[in-house]
């Protein structure tokens, strides 16, 4: 049976920004990794 709602009534309400987050995330982690292979 699907659920109506789109999210777990407990969860934390969704937040923007989001994708900018992650994405600040993946740059920073790209600089470490290469920062710790040069």
């Amino acid at each position: 049976m699907p659920n109506l709602q789109d999210h777990d009534q407990f969860a934390p309400p969704r937040t923007r920004g989001r994708t900018r987050s992650w994405a600040l995330a993946a740059q920073r982690h790209g600089l470490l990794v290469a920062a710790m292979l040069w």
